[in-house]
C-alpha cells in the first residue's frame, strides 16, 4: 500500500469514535456548557436591567439636582435683590438721616448767631449809650438831670439803631 492510501476500517473505526465522543460530549459537556451559555446570558441580562435601572435613576438624579440648582440659583438671587434694595433704602434713610441732622445744626446754629447778634447789639447800645453820655458831658460841660439824660441816651440809641439796621445816617 502507498503512503497516502486510506484504509477503510481506520475510516469507520475513526468515525465511530467520532460518533462515541460527539455522544459523550452532547451527553455530559455539552449541558454544562449550555448551562454556563445561559447563566451568562442571564447574569448580562440582569446587568443590562441593572444598568437601565441606574442610568434611569442617575437621569432622575440629575433633573432633580438640575432643578434644585434652579431653585437654589432663584433664591439666591432674590436674596442678593433683597439685600441691594435694603441696601439702597438703608443709604436713602442714613442720607435723610444725615440730612435732617445737617438741617437741625444749621437752623440750631442759625438761632445761636439770631442770639448773639442780638447780645452783641445789646452790648453795643448800652457802650455807645455810655460813650455818647460822655461824649455829650464833655460837650455840654453840664452836669445832666436823670430826665434829660434819658432823652439824650433814648435819641441816642434811636440814631445808633437806624445807623446798625439801615447802614447810614
Amino acid at each position: 500500500m502507498s503512503t497516502l492510501s486510506v484504509d477503510s476500517s481506520t475510516v469507520v473505526w475513526t468515525t465511530i469514535n467520532f460518533i462515541v465522543l460527539l455522544g459523550v460530549l452532547h451527553r455530559f459537556a455539552l449541558p454544562s456548557l449550555y448551562r454556563m451559555i445561559e447563566d451568562n446570558e442571564q447574569k448580562r441580562d440582569k446587568l443590562l436591567s441593572e444598568l437601565e435601572f441606574k442610568t434611569a435613576e442617575a437621569n432622575r438624579l440629575c433633573d432633580e439636582y438640575t432643578k434644585k440648582m434652579a431653585v437654589a440659583n432663584e433664591e439666591a438671587k432674590r436674596i442678593v435683590d433683597q439685600a441691594t434694595k435694603e441696601a439702597e433704602e438703608l443709604s436713602r434713610s442714613e442720607a435723610k438721616r444725615i440730612a435732617e441732622q445737617k438741617q437741625s445744626a444749621l437752623t440750631g446754629l442759625t438761632v445761636e448767631l439770631a442770639q448773639e447778634r442780638q447780645q452783641l447789639i445789646q452790648t453795643i447800645k448800652g457802650e455807645a449809650a455810655d460813650l455818647i453820655v460822655t461824649a455829650a458831658q464833655k460837650v455840654i460841660q453840664v452836669e445832666l438831670t436823670p430826665d434829660t439824660h434819658r432823652e439824650l441816651i433814648n435819641q441816642s440809641i434811636a440814631r445808633f439803631e437806624t445807623v446798625v439796621t439801615h447802614g447810614s445816617r
